[in-house]
């Protein structure tokens, strides 16, 4: 436990109610000030939700592992289920982020690629077919055999989901070492859900064009989901410098570059800040102020004073 340098700010987005012309849905703030949050990623899907209002809300920390759901909260503040009330909750809440609803706005829009319904029967292997998977930012397309020539057929979506991830990734990979290719089924259950987590690009686009030859976006159809694709993951500390589809208003976290001040040495006791964090701690062994810190000789006021 630390008081942050003094100039530390906490990271933020805002997440839009869609890709293209979406209002201010969901404004999302890191509890905590500092660049730790820059490995922070947030999506929302709305797999098996109750209602239109409603999606579910994944917070993860690349950096520890730490991965927080919120299923079936709603933007509609009449239910019990309203996202602020849920994420916020001081027990039962989000230990990573805090979140500011708009419910006029509707709800925020789904992260990814959702490609069209798939016929299973369709999908061929008589000869190798390929498909483009095109990143928007860093911009590179990168193309790849989906499925190759007399290789057994796919079962079910979930299989199809598998291999397209197996082999995007390993061709992703060997442009921008460490990216990787995430598919899941969609809310239908009979296409594909596409994103791509891609160091220091987090929020990257997904698209899809097809194969050069032998085209498997003819059975698969993801490009049919190009027009309607989002962000792979909302990201503050986004590196794009401008909104891009429905991410908005993105603000990296600060470490702060001074040590610091007396009233953030104090704290809020409300807040738990400062000094008063202690009380949330059941045992400590070792109180430091920094030395800078201490009051000058008849000045109470420049600092604490050591004890």
């Amino acid at each position: 436990m630390r008081v942050p340098r003094d100039g530390a700010t906490a990271a933020a987005v805002t997440l839009l109610s869609a890709v293209s012309g979406g209002a201010t849905s969901l404004e999302v703030t890191m509890l905590s000030t500092g660049t730790w949050s820059d490995n922070v990623i947030i999506d929302v899907d709305y797999d098996g939700v109750s209602d239109g209002d409603s999606f579910n809300l994944t917070i993860t920390d690349l950096a520890t592992g730490t991965v927080e759901t919120f299923d079936d909260v709603t933007i509609d503040d009449t239910k019990n289920n309203f996202v602020e009330s849920v994420v916020n909750d001081e027990d039962g809440g989000s230990k990573l982020i805090s979140v500011k609803a708009t419910p006029a706005s509707g709800r925020p829009a789904a992260t990814g690629l959702d490609g069209g319904d798939i016929t299973l029967a369709n999908i061929k292997n008589d000869q190798t077919y390929t498909i483009q998977l095109v990143l928007d930012n860093p911009m590179i397309s990168v193309e790849f055999p989906f499925i190759a020539k007399d290789e057994a057929l796919p079962g079910s979506i979930a299989s199809v989901c598998r291999m397209l991830e197996r082999q995007a990734t390993a061709e992703l990979a060997a442009t921008i070492p460490g990216a990787r290719v995430q598919c899941t089924p969609t809310t239908s259950g009979a296409g594909v859900h596409v994103t791509a987590l891609v160091p220091n690009a987090y929020d990257a686009q997904v698209n899809f064009a097809a194969g050069a030859t032998h085209d498997a976006d003819v059975f698969l159809n993801l490009s049919a989901g190009n027009a309607g694709a989002n962000v792979s993951h909302y990201w503050a500390a986004s590196q794009r410098g401008a909104d891009a589809f429905a991410q908005a208003a993105t603000t990296r976290g600060s470490d702060g570059t001074a040590l610091p001040q007396t009233l953030q040495l104090i704290g809020v006791p409300s807040k738990f800040t400062g000094i008063y964090a202690l009380e949330k701690v059941d045992l400590f062994n070792i109180l430091c102020l920094p030395d800078v810190t201490r009051a000058k000789s008849g000045n109470e006021s420049t600092g604490p004073r050591a004890r």
